[in-house]
């Protein structure tokens, strides 16, 4: 008997052990199946999406703008502080390319980001052959019924903000482009004009009014713009021709991309979310110029307009995207120059104007030496050797070109100089075949990290918005 009790004992223990393991099994599958549900219940479908594009913009650009602003904020190498989208965690590079050429133009390049087609240099969303292929931004409009919102600090019918409404053979015929802008029924059109003539013009406003759109040109009225204002462009009063004037050439109070970005999330709001491509088009004009100081007045305007979007992503951070990258890189921008070691950007602080600005100037000028006055008291360059010195030499050679009415020479004399003292180096004065950056925060944004395509980057933004 007691040996008996002693194996039903033994036997029972076993039970009691194996029923606690088959609990803990089942406990475990069922915490494993969980899981899932609750990240899905954490991510949430992406509801609000910010693009941003610095238009000829990479790396060196964002770096060359970073240190410039510590320098003058009296920080240097550990204390620097970082522009806001180099603070994302996810970053990744887009090998960029167009169907015959390993260097992109805007058009090609905005294609590839808006539709995923690779295609020829020049083209808008269709192929050799003119068969079209939609913007990512139809899909979202008539699919998710999201609001669609397009700016851009250059014309909006320039070639990158095109890319996601329009279609053409060539990014040229600005006429029929902006047809296609009246006809894609997007909801907010922001901060850049129309370089149309004036016959153009007239025809297109009146298209515009006849589709229901609102358009405004003061700051007045773009400040009142909300959710209720129904389709809007609205037209910066601060520009020449099209284009808004770069932020060193601005007054204090202009309106900025940043504003625009700002009540463009007024004017979009809804509740099926939105989706704002904005560009920071300026960029690529100062690049092409080898304009240091302006790439980094621009690079600031795209980064104050980011700093929109993270204000808007505290308050929805569950359900908001914002990726911000180029669309190709410009001017072989280099962070030293075969003058010999170092980087010395403190002295651009005297040049209060952009290039295009003296380029413009000395066209008007009275005299060389109204010439040199302005030089020295707008960019810094004259006698003074704490500034830019303008040696014996160089001032011969700016006489002459002005006499000559060389101003291409004469522009290239000041960037020799400027470039020689801040040992700042351009490869080129177009654009690169550089991979381009990508920064990327909020939900789903680490899909956005490693190196890939443009077209597969325009497949990962598909794929995280459904």
């Amino acid at each position: 008997m007691k040996g008996t009790c002693s194996i039903n004992m033994k036997n029972r223990k076993l039970n009691i052990f194996l029923i606690v393991v088959l609990i803990i099994c089942i406990v475990g599958i069922t915490f494993v199946k969980i899981i899932p549900n609750l990240n899905a219940s954490e991510n949430k479908k992406i509801k609000y999406v910010f693009l941003f594009i610095g238009d000829g913009m990479n790396i060196n650009h964002v770096e060359l703008t970073e240190i410039y602003n510590n320098i003058i904020n009296g920080k240097e190498f550990e204390n620097q502080e970082k522009l806001s989208f180099d603070k994302f965690k996810s970053i990744g590079l887009r090998k960029n390319y167009d169907k015959y050429n390993y260097v992109p133009d805007s058009a090609s390049s905005g294609t590839a980001i808006s539709s995923g087609l690779v295609t020829k240099n020049g083209m808008l969303n269709v192929d050799d052959e003119g068969a079209k292929v939609a913007p990512i931004t139809y899909d979202l409009k008539n699919k998710r019924k999201m609001k669609i919102g397009i700016l851009t600090t250059v014309p909006i019918v320039h070639a990158t903000p095109a890319a996601f409404y329009a279609y053409s053979q060539s990014r040229t015929e600005y006429y029929s482009i902006a047809n296609d802008l009246v006809n894609s029924n997007f909801d907010y059109f922001g901060d850049g004009g129309f370089n149309l003539d004036e016959n153009q013009l007239k025809d297109i406003t009146n298209k515009l009014n006849d589709n229901k759109y609102k358009i405004v040109t003061s700051r007045e009225e773009i400040e009142n713009l909300n959710k209720n204002s129904g389709k809007v462009v609205a037209i910066n009063p601060n520009q020449n021709w099209g284009t808004t004037k770069y932020l060193i050439d601005s007054e204090k109070n202009d309106l900025q991309l940043k504003d625009f970005v700002r009540k463009g999330i007024d004017v979009l709001d809804n509740e099926n979310g939105f989706f704002m491509m904005a560009e920071s088009g300026m960029i690529d004009y100062a690049s092409h110029n080898d304009d240091v100081k302006g790439v980094i007045s621009e690079v600031n305007v795209l980064d104050d307009a980011v700093k929109e979007a993270l204000k808007f992503y505290k308050k929805h951070p569950k359900e908001t995207l914002i990726i911000v990258t180029g669309d190709h890189e410009t001017g072989g921008l280099a962070l030293g120059n075969n003058e010999g070691f170092g980087l010395y950007l403190s002295k651009l602080q005297y040049q209060k104007y952009s290039l295009a600005v003296l380029n413009h100037t000395i066209k008007y000028s009275a005299s060389f030496d109204e010439v040199l006055s302005y030089l020295d008291s707008n960019y810094g360059i004259g006698a003074d050797a704490d500034k830019f010195l303008l040696t014996n030499e160089n001032k011969e050679l700016l006489s002459r070109y002005y006499d000559e009415k060389n101003y291409d020479m004469f522009m290239n004399v000041i960037r020799n100089i400027i470039q020689t003292e801040t040992k700042v180096g351009w490869t080129s004065y177009n654009h690169t075949a550089s991979p381009i950056a990508v920064y990327a925060k909020g939900v789903n944004s680490d899909e956005f990290s490693g190196k890939y395509t443009t077209k597969e980057f325009n497949q990962k933004l598909r794929q995280v918005l459904k």
